[in-house]
């Protein structure tokens, strides 16, 4: 999908956010957008896949919490990583946990009949 091309609205929104994963709600779906460098794509492109993690982190020294770890892995056991930290009431981390949620029952329900997607 060329977001440019189909969603302009969402250009300046993308612009204006730092590295990471998002899951905004285009024409009613959730669709993952992944803000990474050159050397990201470039690597995703030639492995054919990026992995994602759900990682604890400290905040603060009084405050601990999750993230998501993008993983693209360019060279060996040294990914190239993102981390999206998962912050309680955020609008962005309420759509990915939406995204995640449906896109679970979606791939298990292939599974449990054997669909290959």
């Amino acid at each position: 999908m060329y977001l440019t091309i189909h969603h302009p609205e969402i250009l300046p929104i993308i612009r204006s956010i730092a590295g990471g994963i998002y899951a905004p709600r285009l024409d009613g779906k959730h669709c993952l957008i992944v803000k990474c460098s050159k050397e990201m794509i470039l690597a995703a492109q030639l492995k054919r896949e990026f992995a994602i993690y759900l990682a604890p982190i400290k905040f603060s020294k009084f405050e601990s919490g999750s993230a998501l770890i993008t993983a693209f892995f360019d060279q060996g056991h040294s990914p190239l990583i993102i981390t999206t930290p998962l912050t309680k009431d955020d609008s962005m981390t309420l759509e990915l946990i939406e995204l995640f949620k449906s896109e679970s029952k979606r791939l298990l329900s292939h599974v449990l009949s054997g669909t290959v997607i």
